[in-house]
């Protein structure tokens, strides 16, 4: 135990420095005698008076630097707020972080006109109360400022004192589900090192030491160091159990832009309407031969329900025991599809995803490398580009290229607001390609294949959109996966009721055939995403622990939701297990039929 208590002092003590270089990394603001320029506001938060030097100051760095958004460090900022901003934000590289979550001090924020009126902004007011509300804004305004979002202390700001009381609310603004399960990792900290005292004095004592000095290692001679950092230091268990008895007391609760009306209420009439007729308007007719190679011996593969948003329906799954292809069979109709993926994609649920989208650059970046040495493309359409996260990674591997995106959401015209994409389409592949014939270098559908009534009419409406000798970037799921017969129903990849058909590697080359690619390279093991346990345990957890407010659900009682609040937080340790168990097997899938994923490059042969 002792060794344990040492390696923990030692890991807090490189930790220490690690938080030190991003203290050291943070801009100060220089005085300025220019007037703030006509194309700059300020935001403020509670309590908050902006200096008319800092204002210029701020302004004339965000010119300086090519800023949209600069958000303002005082240099009395509390240390434990200082220590939890650095934890959360990379700021050496947080402005080249295209995906990264806006954050704040909850102070103040420079914001250039044209990105207000972007985001739709223009009319909130410059000041507010509600810290909640001003976090908010910064998480929209990093998507509108992408690669323009940094921030700066400013050493003539005096910040206003952050309210105790409203600490818990922004808290689950910041962290949302997380907030419980690090509150009570913060306790068993405490917790740990007071307890191994007793057994072990010398090596508790030596990662308290290293606990408490690690503000004074993180803060001191660095803009961020305040007046509170030596006694803060000193006797940092008091002030942290004290911050928490305060923060777990907070009451105050943020205004609630519905006014009152619950979301979930108001939408129970508009799902009662569209499930009058129950579930069978939502399927076609079963067919009774594969759609790929148009054989009749089909075979059951699986029977689920919808383990996502728990939808009523019964979904079978087909296998065609000729050329394997997987399939949803009855499959949905359009109208189907639009009742299955509301609330999924927009709606009650879109923040989610778009947090999940956000989490990951490196995929999207693994997708833009593979075109490099195959080509050079000015044009690129992404099909099925959701908000535009490709696209907006890729202009970093191809900077000179044209990136347009097709949906049939909403979220691609977000997309065009927020200039992740250059263009919008909204609306069907296959309808809208007969108008952008010949005009792409490369045409990409990420995950996108699997969601579609008909992956040959999609494949062929590839071919129509791209120039001779263009490029067709797909990745799939591989229904070959290992864990896809092991987790059952709970491999999330079978996707229950979006993913209408799984392609293997085989057939899918023989649709590309069919339409005049030849692949040029394949991707396999590389495309592995290690998450199949993380995942299936999350489906798993949502199956027994459900969300309480769904408007196609009966309302739920306090026992329900209290029991989604106290179950999640103790499955977070069981994800996080999971998470560690799928990077330790991932050497082990990575490789064909072991991979969750595959990924094709292929080019449109001359005359075809």
């Amino acid at each position: 135990m002792s060794v344990l208590l040492y390696i923990l002092a030692a890991l807090v003590l490189l930790d220490s420095f690690r938080l030190r270089g991003r203290a050291q990394a943070l801009a100060e603001l220089s005085p300025s005698d220019e007037p703030v320029s006509p194309t700059h506001r300020f935001l403020t938060g509670p309590g908050v008076v902006l200096d008319e030097a800092t204002r210029r100051a701020a302004s004339a760095h965000a010119r300086k630097h090519g800023l949209k958004v600069l958000d303002l460090w005082p240099s009395n900022l509390a240390p434990e707020l200082s220590l939890g901003l650095l934890s959360l934000l990379d700021v050496p590289k947080f402005r080249r972080m295209r995906l990264a979550r806006g954050f704040t001090a909850g102070q103040a924020m420079l914001v250039e006109v044209e990105t207000l009126e972007r985001a739709e902004l223009t009319d909130t007011p410059p000041q507010t109360d509600d810290p909640v509300l001003f976090l908010r804004r910064a998480v929209a305004l990093k998507r509108f400022a992408c690669t323009d979002f940094d921030f700066a202390v400013a050493p003539a700001f005096r910040g206003a004192a952050d309210d105790p009381d409203k600490r818990l609310a922004l808290a689950r603004a910041a962290m949302g589900g997380m907030t419980g399960a690090l509150f009570a990792a913060r306790v068993a900290w405490l917790g740990l090192i007071f307890g191994a005292a007793y057994w072990h004095p010398e090596a508790a004592g030596a990662l308290l030491g290293t606990w408490m000095t690690r503000p004074v290692l993180v803060l001191a001679g660095t803009s961020l160091q305040s007046a509170q950092l030596f006694p803060y230091a000193a006797l940092r268990p008091l002030f942290e159990v004290y911050g928490w008895l305060r923060t777990a007391l907070g009451r105050w609760r943020p205004p609630d832009p519905n006014g009152g009306a619950d979301p979930v209420d108001a939408l129970r009439p508009i799902y009662a309407e569209l499930m009058k007729d129950g579930t069978e308007p939502f399927f076609q007719a079963r067919r009774p031969d594969c759609p790929i190679c148009g054989q009749s011996r089909l075979e059951p593969f699986l029977e689920v329900g919808d383990l996502f948003q728990f939808k009523p329906g019964r979904f079978h799954v087909e296998k065609c025991a000729d050329c394997g292809h997987i399939f949803q069979n009855p499959q949905l109709t359009v109208r189907g599809l639009n009742f299955y993926y509301r609330d999924f994609y927009d709606g009650l649920d879109a923040e989610a995803l778009e947090s999940l989208l956000g989490a990951g650059p490196q995929v999207y970046e693994a997708r833009a490398r593979m075109v490099i040495g195959h080509g050079e493309p000015e044009t690129w359409l992404d099909v099925g580009g959701g908000s535009g996260h490709l696209c907006c990674i890729s202009r970093d591997t191809w900077p000179r290229a044209r990136f347009d995106g097709l949906d049939l959401s909403a979220g691609i015209l977000e997309a065009q607001r927020r200039g992740w994409v250059d263009r919008a389409y909204r609306g069907l592949f296959p309808e809208v390609a007969p108008t952008l014939a010949g005009q792409y270098d490369v045409v990409s559908m990420s995950h996108y294949l699997e969601h579609t009534l008909d992956p040959r009419a999609e494949v062929a409406a590839a071919a129509k959109a791209l120039k001779p000798g263009g490029l067709f970037l797909v990745e799939v799921p591989d229904p070959d996966c290992a864990w896809g017969s092991i987790l059952g129903k709970y491999w999330l990849p079978w996707f229950q009721p979006q993913h209408l058909h799984l392609l293997s590697v085989k057939n899918l080359e023989r649709l590309l055939g069919e339409h005049g690619f030849e692949a040029v390279l394949w991707h396999r093991g590389e495309t592995h995403h290690p998450l199949d346990l993380f995942l299936a345990t999350s489906l798993f957890l949502n199956r027994i622990l459900p969300k309480p407010a769904r408007p196609w659900l009966p309302p739920a009682g306090l026992g329900r939701r209290l029991g989604h609040k106290v179950g999640w937080t103790f499955g977070m340790g069981i994800l996080a297990g999971m998470l560690m168990l799928d990077a330790l097997l991932a050497p082990l899938m990575r490789r064909p039929g072991g991979a969750n994923t595959f990924r094709v490059l292929a080019r449109l042969r001359a005359g075809a």
